[in-house]
């Protein structure tokens, strides 16, 4: 038999054995797969956060020349807060969203964070983690200038965690009747060799005499 027949004897032989077999062998080589892959899927899902906006508050008003005004908002419970220009800004003003140590650092010294950290005319979006004490308003110009901001305090949850700990479990019983069947076999393929290999063992030579 050439290898292309050798090739379509296996296949056929593949064939025979797929088909033979029980609704018990299907079973115990599927249901773990779909355990363990159930259970990662819920386990995705339940990490999937919700995200949605707890309160919001809008500052509008006007800060004159050389002058820094605030607004003491202290709001807290929610996960950060996003500030933002709800008209395009004069690029000299300057706002800042302190939380509640930074806000006493104002009020101790009057200093203020990093430029960096303000909203301008080149950055009019801001996130900001924390609770939200005190919203300042800066402007170093020789012009009255008017603002108009607003921020969103949002709250990220994950109403959906407590099925993390079935996912897990779920997955977990998946995983170890994959490895207990995966053991099973690479036993029971070891045994079945040792046997094939005592059973077709040739007989010793035995040497002639004379």
């Amino acid at each position: 038999m050439d290898g292309l027949g050798r090739l379509r004897h296996a296949l056929a032989s593949a064939r025979v054995a797929w088909s033979q077999r029980s609704a018990r062998e299907w079973s115990e080589a599927i249901v773990p797969w779909i355990l363990a892959v159930a259970g990662v899927g819920l386990i995705l899902w339940a990490a999937l956060p919700e995200v949605g906006i707890a309160d919001t508050f809008r500052l509008t008003g006007e800060v004159g020349p050389g002058l820094t005004l605030w607004t003491d908002v202290n709001r807290s419970g929610f996960s950060y807060s996003e500030a933002r220009f709800e008209t395009p800004p004069s690029c000299d003003l300057r706002v800042y969203v302190l939380d509640p140590e930074q806000s006493v650092r104002f009020d101790e010294s009057g200093a203020l964070p990093d430029f960096s950290e303000a909203l301008t005319c080149e950055r009019r979006t801001g996130a900001f983690g924390g609770a939200v004490a005190r919203v300042v308003f800066h402007n170093p110009s020789n012009l009255a200038i008017p603002y108009d901001v607003r921020v969103d305090l949002v709250q990220v949850s994950q109403p959906l965690g407590v099925l993390a700990l079935p996912g897990f479990a779920i997955f977990i019983s998946g995983a170890v009747f994959l490895i207990a069947r995966m053991i099973v076999r690479g036993l029971t393929r070891m045994v079945d060799e040792f046997a094939e290999r005592d059973e077709f063992q040739p007989p010793p030579k035995q040497e002639g005499k004379g």
